[in-house]
């Protein structure tokens, strides 16, 4: 039996509201190559990464999922709250500072990329921590990769844009793509390779140039 065209265009709207389509989830893991520690973590878009160093210093994360370090922000004699409760704001994430003088006043003045100094000076004072993750694994990351060290990355359907901004959040340099298509997708585990072995890859895999 024919249904009328109403009827069946009617049908065919039904069927496709109550279909839901199925999010391909990508997944990132990665082991220092010391052995010291693992990092894992599962995605539903952007794609992710999951970086490892030795001394205990991995990182793991979605594509968008990434601390924002380039914006100003000078606060003085400020208590640790107030420092805090300022930095979450401005990074986008929940950073905790528990100072070893328990009522003690502090002072940052973070311009452009200065984040990471910002931090290493809280780190001195007390206890620092981004989304519950000590900033001294943050620290020993980023030693692996500015002096030279293996690092054990993954790169999972992700952007070259969005991996290097997580790649400027660890070593604190201001990579970007100067020539190519930033937004084409990397998969890219690498095992033991340096940070400029790693750059070259992305480069190689991709067609775009860093700097």
């Amino acid at each position: 039996m024919k249904l009328p065209l109403t009827m069946a265009v009617l049908l065919l709207l039904v069927v496709a509201a109550g279909f839901t389509p199925v999010t391909q989830k990508q997944s990132c893991s990665c082991k220092a190559p010391d052995e010291s520690c693992q990092a894992s973590v599962t995605c539903s878009k952007h794609g992710c990464t999951a970086i490892c160093g030795s001394k205990d210093g991995c990182y793991s994360a979605c594509g968008k999922d990434r601390i924002l370090t380039h914006f100003s922000l000078k606060l003085v004699k400020k208590d640790s709250n107030e420092i805090a409760a300022a930095l979450s704001k401005q990074t986008g994430k929940q950073i905790e500072f528990v100072p070893w003088e328990q009522n003690g006043r502090f002072t940052i003045d973070i311009k452009g990329d200065d984040l990471w100094s910002a931090m290493d000076y809280l780190h001195e004072r007390g206890v620092l921590t981004v989304n519950g993750v000590n900033w001294e694994k943050f620290q020993q990351i980023r030693g692996a990769a500015l002096k030279g060290g293996k690092l054990s990355v993954n790169f999972n359907n992700m952007s070259v844009s969005d991996a290097l901004a997580h790649l400027s959040f660890i070593t604190g340099n201001a990579y970007r793509v100067v020539s190519g298509d930033g937004e084409k997708i990397l998969i890219l585990p690498s095992q033991e390779v340096t940070l400029s072995e790693l750059l070259s890859r992305i480069s190689g895999q991709t067609g775009v140039q860093i700097e």
